[in-house]
């Protein structure tokens, strides 16, 4: 005679706890978005775009287009009257040296006249550093060490008004 075994299966009780794990799991896993990382990037993008657009506006041999950093915005004008104002949070800030300048701009030759500039969150210590070549029309950025820049970045930002 035969014997049957009996197989049990899996019990509602076992998925649940099997789901309710993979649950917490999955959740710890994701990453949360933040704040001052989605500010930072779009402070990133609108600042290479107005870069490049008033590089092409600075094709004029009319105009002068100059782009001024404070604590908090920077300002875009043509021959002293502001055009435009763009804020970025309260601890995002764009940084250079100087005020970006266009005027006559020449798209012949070799490329001369860049610069670069940083944005920067002094919450989250990202940094990025934007890269500008006016003849050629090429605005790019790259990631950058706060920590290699941190003696040049806190003066300018002791420097904002």
């Amino acid at each position: 005679m035969e014997v049957i075994k009996k197989h049990r299966g899996t019990s509602f009780v076992e998925l649940a706890i099997a789901m309710s794990i993979l649950l917490v799991v999955i959740s710890i896993s994701i990453v949360r978005v933040n704040r001052d990382s989605l500010v930072f990037d779009s402070t990133v993008t609108r600042v290479k775009t107005d870069i490049r657009r008033i590089i092409v506006m600075g094709q004029d041999d009319y105009y002068t287009y100059r782009m001024s950093f404070y604590r908090g915005y920077y300002t875009v004008s043509r021959d002293g009257m502001e055009i435009f104002k763009r804020y970025q949070g309260d601890h995002t800030h764009v940084l250079s040296g100087t005020r970006l300048e266009f005027r006559g701009i020449k798209r012949m030759g070799a490329p001369g006249g860049g610069g670069s500039l940083y944005v920067f969150n002094d919450r989250t210590k990202n940094l990025e550093r934007i890269t500008y070549i006016p003849a050629s029309g090429r605005v790019t950025s790259y990631k950058d060490d706060y920590l290699k820049k941190k003696i040049m970045i806190d003066n300018w930002l002791s420097e904002l008004k």
